[in-house]
């Protein structure tokens, strides 16, 4: 029975007639608002606007952060947990107001009726199995009981290079512009040899790796990942996804800083670097 109420929450199929019944006896009458429920999103939106996440490609060596959105009726107590199979796959941490929360963690809906909105982050080991895993948020509320959300991982061959640093949490925009917005380098003087590889040609401007930024923790640090991880690529292959992702030139956007609607546009560009 709490599958099935978990499934209806999830699907936003009506409850179990006799379910809702009962609810309604015992706490009065219930809005679609109270409905106790759990949804996940990405790091870049909490709002109806981003799209849920159920199963994300995750590189190596790396955090991918989240957010966790709970509701219920107005003050509702309730206990939040990280399912896992395999047990202990990643390492989970729960946040509110940049505080880290123990696992499991008890608190409330608030007097309100807001939802209650956490950061969960996973980090993934450099050695781990290229493989699904079920990573779970879950709740428990009472009268339904527990309610999961039925998230799964893909762990993807990329591995993101040692010695990344970031902050834990942060807009990445000003990174974005300081690294595509700052004069691109000269190009290589005729006749210049490439020094990698022991090659005696001359290097094409095309073929130079993409700038990196120094991460000092400037930068979220997911964003110093995707930097570590563009760093790899070719500048132009690397210029032309993230315009992509974009949907325009890269030289407008610095002039005129608009983004896409959907904010989570910057995804694409990050979906591309794990391919």
């Amino acid at each position: 029975m709490i599958m099935k109420r978990a499934q209806a929450v999830l699907s936003g199929a009506p409850w179990p007639a006799l379910f809702l019944a009962g609810m309604v006896a015992a706490v009065g009458p219930v809005s679609a608002e109270s409905i106790p429920g759990v949804r996940v999103t990405s790091e870049y939106t909490t709002g109806n606007n981003g799209r849920e996440v159920l199963s994300p490609a995750l590189p190596r060596q790396a955090w991918a952060v989240f957010h966790l959105i709970v509701s219920g009726p107005p003050g509702r107590p309730f206990q939040v947990h990280i399912g896992q199979n395999p047990e202990e796959f990643a390492k989970a941490e729960l946040w509110r107001d940049n505080e880290q929360l123990p696992l499991p963690f008890d608190s409330i809906i608030a007097p309100t009726g807001e939802d209650a909105v956490f950061r969960f982050r996973l980090w993934i080991d450099r050695d781990a199995d290229v493989r699904r895993v079920k990573i779970e948020p879950q709740i428990h509320m009472d009268p339904a009981g527990w309610i999961i959300y039925p998230m799964e991982i893909r762990v993807v061959e990329a591995t993101v290079p040692s010695g990344v640093r970031g902050q834990i949490f942060g807009s990445p925009i000003p990174g974005l512009k300081a690294h595509f917005c700052a004069a691109p380098p000269a190009a290589p003087a005729a006749g210049a040899r490439a020094v990698r590889s022991g090659s005696t040609k001359a290097a094409p401007a095309s073929a130079a790796p993409a700038a990196s930024l120094a991460f000092t923790g400037t930068v979220p640090v997911t964003l110093a990942q995707d930097f570590a991880l563009a760093s790899r690529r070719e500048s132009g292959e690397v210029r032309a996804a993230f315009e992509r992702a974009l949907g325009r030139p890269v030289s407008t956007w610095c002039q005129d800083s608009v983004t896409p609607e959907n904010p989570d546009w910057l995804l694409r560009f990050r979906d591309w670097l794990l391919k």
